[in-house]
């Protein structure tokens, strides 16, 4: 995913995001499971949990996650 915007995550289940993504807007979690398995280090635009949601980090580079991670979700 590449562009200024940024994506919402709605429903439940699991949603991952791999390869690189280069988005610069804020990601938010609004309910179920996000997976961030690629290249994270473009993602700069924050990050927004909702009660109840999971982020799970594991990227398949060396790689870090340079966002203001907010709200009351769990990260893994």
């Amino acid at each position: 995913i590449s562009g200024s915007g940024g994506i919402t995550k709605e429903g439940t289940g699991q949603t991952e995001l791999s390869n690189t993504n280069t988005y610069g807007g804020v990601t938010t979690l609004n309910n179920g499971i996000l997976e961030l398995s690629g290249d994270t280090s473009a993602l700069t635009g924050g990050l927004t949990t909702s009660p109840g949601t999971t982020v799970i980090f594991k990227p398949s580079v060396d790689s870090s996650l340079r966002s203001l991670i907010s709200g009351p979700g769990a990260i893994i």
